[in-house]
């Protein structure tokens, strides 16, 4: 590789951070899931990176195709791999509206605090609350699946260039610094985000939590949709 590494090694910094940040599905589902369900701080950061490391994961498999497919272009690769895009909004909407149905019309139930307020009987972030019913595994599983089959497009004109040249090296280190700053970003964000909410007092959130939850995921896929 000559030097022009630092300019994809910088490159690839600035669109795996920019991408990640301008992007809200990469950390609001997790902030309102993690509130509304009570998952505690670690649970959510552990989620959290699990499903990024599996976008990065799905980006890197794009870029090592691109590598077979150098002949058709940056358009057409980008064109063959976009349709994903779609899917993934309008999995986040229906996810995101259905999960909110769910919270609207199910049962309520809460136990008394010495405070006199409610916390509801499924929130999972007091140190001795009873042990996760196995349905709440699904809302996990579906951020992971979402996750793996919404790659980043973003990364394949980064991975060009290294291709091009036939630079294997070049090609690892794009992708390496992509995968690691996407993942730490969206790790930070959440971070960030969740102690802002976890200001909230868990009253307020008793009974609207699912709901905004679903909303949150739902505007997410909507973003998606109209480009934001």
């Amino acid at each position: 590789m000559d030097d022009t590494w630092p300019i994809l090694a910088l490159s690839a910094i600035s669109v795996a951070f920019l991408h990640t940040v301008l992007g809200p599905d990469h950390y609001l589902p997790f902030v309102a899931l993690g509130a509304a369900r009570g998952w505690t701080r670690r649970k959510l950061l552990v989620v959290t990176a699990a499903c990024g490391a599996v976008h990065v994961a799905a980006s890197v498999a794009i870029a090592v195709v691109v590598g077979g497919l150098m002949g058709l272009g940056t358009a057409r690769v980008e064109e063959t791999f976009g349709w994903q895009g779609s899917v993934i909004a309008w999995t986040l909407v229906v996810l995101g509206v259905g999960y909110a149905a769910w919270g609207l019309l199910r049962p309520h139930r809460h136990r008394h605090l010495p405070d006199g307020s409610h916390l509801p009987d499924d929130l999972e972030d007091h140190e001795h609350a009873a042990a996760p019913h196995p349905r709440r595994d699904v809302t996990v599983w579906t951020l992971v699946l979402i996750f793996a089959f919404g790659p980043c497009e973003a990364v394949i004109p980064l991975a060009m260039l290294p291709s091009a040249r036939g630079s294997v090296a070049g090609l690892i280190m794009v992708l390496a610094l992509f995968g690691v700053v996407t993942v730490v970003t969206m790790t930070a964000l959440v971070w960030l985000l969740h102690a802002g909410v976890k200001l909230i007092p868990a009253g307020r959130l008793a009974h609207a939590g699912h709901p905004l939850a679903g909303a949150v995921i739902a505007l997410c896929g909507v973003a998606i949709l109209i480009g934001l």
